[in-house]
C-alpha cells in the first residue's frame, strides 16, 4: 500500500454482492442457484446446502469459481481474499497484529516466544537468535552519531571552490585538524553557533597516492559532515563522516551512470595498509600505471598512514570490492553526472558505509520537491530482494557484486535476505535542483534522537521514516511536529510512514517522545543549480 496515511481504504461486502445470481445456462444451474445435487449445477460450482456455490477456498468472479487470493495479490472486494485475509487498499493482507505463514495469517508473537524472522514478532520486536526479543541481534548507537575522530577527504579539485566541515556539538571547545599534507596540526576553537569551519584545499585528491586529507580529534563529542562548494554551481555535494572506530576493512562501491569518471578514494589511518580491488566495471578495460585491468581483475597497492589512494574510471565501478588489511575510509565520488536528459550535471560524492555496517530491511523516505529518484541496491553476494514500491511487489535474486535498480517514487520498502548498500539518486529539476547521492540507512540503523547541520545558501528540508503507529510524538528543536501529510507502506505485517519538512541553516536537534527510532535525511538545492543530501545520522554497529 503506497498512499497518504489518511486516505486507507477497506474493500467490504455485502450480502447482495455475494448472492448474485447467474441464470442457468444449457450445462446447468449457476451461482445460487436451487439445487439437489451437484450434478444439476455448471462447472465448478458445487450444491451446497441447495444451492450452487463455491468451494469454500474459492469464490465467483462472476463467470466461474476461482481460488481465493494470497498475502499481496490484488483485490477489489474482501470474499476475494483467502480467509484470515483482509482487502485493504486493493490489496489482500493481514491485519498489522498478524502475519503471513505461507498459508493464512496468524497472531505475531509476543516477547521470547521462538521465530524464524522478523515479520513474526509483535511490532518493534527482532527474531533474534530464533527469539522474539526488543533489541536486534547486533548492538546499536543508542542516542547519536557524535563521537570525537574522523578522517576528511575530497575528490574533485578542478571545480570545487571551497570545502568545509559542518559540526554539530552541544558544549564549546576545541578540535584538532590534521592536514596530511603539511603535517600541520591546527586547533579550532568550535560551539553550537559554530557549525561551518573551511578546510584547505590540500585535502582534496588527485588520481593516484597521495598525503592529501585531514584527521579531526574533538576534545567533546560532536557530529560531522563534509560540504562541497562548486565555484560556478553544479560541482557542489556532501556527506556525513564516518568516526574512525566504525571504519573497516571491506567495502562494496556504489556508483552510477557518469558523465565523467568514476572515482574510489581510499584513506588510511594506518601504516603498510594493503588494498585489493576486485574490479567491477561497466566497461572495460582500466588502465593504471599503463596497465590495462578488466572485470574481476585485481589492483593491489599498498599506502602509509595519512596517505590516501584515488582511482577513477570513465564508467561506472559500481559492485567493485575493496578488501584491506587494515581500517580505511572511502569514499565514491564522480566528476559529472546527470540522469535527466538536457539536465547540468553535478559532481556525486558520498561517503560509504562498510560491509560490516549494512542492514536487510530499508525504507525509502519521500524527497520533497524531487518527484522521482533512482534508488540502487548493492549486494556483496547472490541475494533475494523484495521491493515494494508504487503498489507494485517485485522480487530478484541478484547475484554477488551486481545491482537492482529502480524508480522511487514517495516510499519504497526494500527487504533482502543479506546485507545490502541502498544509494538514492534524486532527479533534476526544473527549479536548479542538480542531482545528488545519499545513503540510506537500514531500519536497524535508525536513532531516537539526532543532532545534526543544515548548511547555508541552500532551500533545505528533512525527510523522516518511522513505524506509522509512532508518527506522533516527534519534536524538532523542541517543538512538536504538526505532520499534516504522510505516505505510507507496509510490508504485509509492519506499517511505516515518511513525511518531510522544510528546514533552515544551522544546528538542530530532532527526537521523539517516545524513544522511537526513526530515520532521518537532510538536503536541498538552490538556483546556483547547486545541491547535496547526506543521511543525518546512523547507529553504528558495535559488536
Amino acid at each position: 500500500m503506497v498512499g497518504n496515511i489518511e486516505s486507507t481504504s477497506l474493500s467490504m461486502f455485502s450480502s447482495d454482492d455475494i448472492r448474485n445470481e447467474s441464470a442457468p445456462n444449457e450445462t446447468g444451474k449457476g451461482q445460487n442457484q436451487y439445487c439437489d445435487s451437484s450434478s444439476e449445477c455448471i462447472e465448478s460450482l458445487q450444491c451446497i446446502e441447495t444451492s450452487c456455490v463455491c468451494a469454500e477456498k474459492d469464490y465467483w468472479d462472476g463467470h466461474t469459481c476461482v481460488a481465493r487470493k494470497i498475502q499481496n495479490e490484488t483485490c477489489r472486494l474482501i470474499h476475494e481474499c483467502g480467509d484470515t485475509l483482509q482487502c485493504k487498499n486493493k490489496t489482500c493482507i493481514c491485519c498489522k497484529n498478524d502475519y503471513w505463514n505461507g498459508t493464512f495469517c496468524i497472531t505475531k508473537k509476543q516477547i521470547y516466544s521462538q521465530c524464524n524472522s522478523h515479520i513474526e514478532c509483535e511490532i518493534g520486536m527482532y527474531c533474534c537468535h530464533g527469539f522474539c526479543q526488543l533489541s536486534s541481534c547486533f548492538k546499536y548507537t543508542e542516542m547519536s552519531s557524535s563521537d570525537s575522530a574522523f578522517i576528511i577527504t575530497f575528490t574533485e579539485p578542478g571545480n570545487v571552490k571551497a570545502q568545509y566541515l559542518l559540526l554539530n556539538t552541544r558544549n564549546k571547545g576545541s578540535l584538532s585538524q590534521f592536514t596530511f599534507s603539511n603535517n600541520l596540526n591546527k586547533s579550532i576553537t568550535i560551539s553550537r553557533d559554530i557549525y561551518s569551519i573551511n578546510v584547505p584545499k590540500s585535502v582534496i585528491m588527485p588520481n593516484g597516492i597521495s598525503q592529501n586529507g585531514a584527521e579531526i580529534y574533538s576534545r567533546i563529542p560532536l557530529v560531522m559532515y563534509g560540504l562541497q562548494m562548486g565555484s560556478n554551481g553544479g560541482y557542489t555535494e556532501g556527506y556525513i563522516a564516518i568516526p574512525l572506530k566504525y571504519l573497516s576493512t571491506r567495502y562494496i562501491f556504489p556508483s552510477f551512470k557518469i558523465n565523467k569518471d568514476s572515482s574510489i578514494t581510499i584513506s588510511s589511518i594506518n601504516d603498510n595498509t594493503k588494498i585489493q580491488i576486485n574490479l567491477k566495471m561497466e566497461k572495460e578495460p582500466l588502465k593504471y600505471t599503463g596497465v590495462s585491468y578488466r572485470n574481476n581483475d585485481t589492483i593491489t597497492v599498498l599506502i602509509n598512514k595519512h596517505y590516501s589512494f584515488k582511482l577513477s574510471h570513465t564508467s561506472d565501478l559500481s559492485g567493485t570490492i575493496v578488501s584491506t588489511s587494515k581500517p580505511v575510509s572511502m569514499l565514491s565520488s564522480s566528476a559529472c553526472t546527470s540522469i535527466v536528459a538536457g539536465k547540468g550535471c553535478n559532481e556525486l560524492l558520498e561517503t560509504v558505509l562498510p560491509i560490516n555496517q549494512l542492514d536487510q530491511t530499508y525504507i525509502i523516505p519521500a524527497i520533497e520537491t524531487r518527484p522521482n529518484s533512482s534508488v540502487r541496491i548493492f549486494c556483496t553476494r547472490t541475494t533475494t530482494l523484495r521491493v515494494i514500491n508504487k503498489k507494485q511487489v517485485t522480487d530478484r535474486v541478484i547475484h554477488g557484486q551486481e545491482h537492482f535498480e529502480f524508480i522511487h517514487e514517495k516510499v519504497s520498502h526494500v527487504h533482502a535476505n543479506n546485507d545490502v548498500l541502498v544509494m538514492l539518486y534524486a532527479h533534476e529539476i526544473d527549479a536548479g535542483g542538480t542531482v545528488f547521492m545519499m545513503t540510506i540507512q537500514g531500519r536497524n540503523q535508525y536513532l531516537s534522537y539526532y543532532d545534526f547541520v543544515v548548511p547555508d545558501n541552500f532551500t533545505s528540508y528533512i525527510s523522516v521514516t518511522v513505524i506509522s503507529d509512532a508518527l506522533d510524538g516527534i519534536s524538532l528543536d523542541g517543538e512538536l511536529i504538526t505532520i499534516r501529510s504522510a505516505y505510507t507502506i507496509h510490508d504485509g505485517a509492519e506499517y511505516y510512514s515518511t513525511f518531510s519538512l522544510p528546514v533552515t541553516a544551522g544546528n538542530h536537534n530532532m527526537k521523539h517522545a517516545r524513544g522511537v527510532r526513526f530515520g532521518l535525511w537532510v538536503y536541498g538545492q538552490n538556483t546556483n543549480y547547486d545541491s547535496y543530501g547526506y543521511p543525518a545520522g546512523i547507529a553504528f554497529k558495535t559488536r
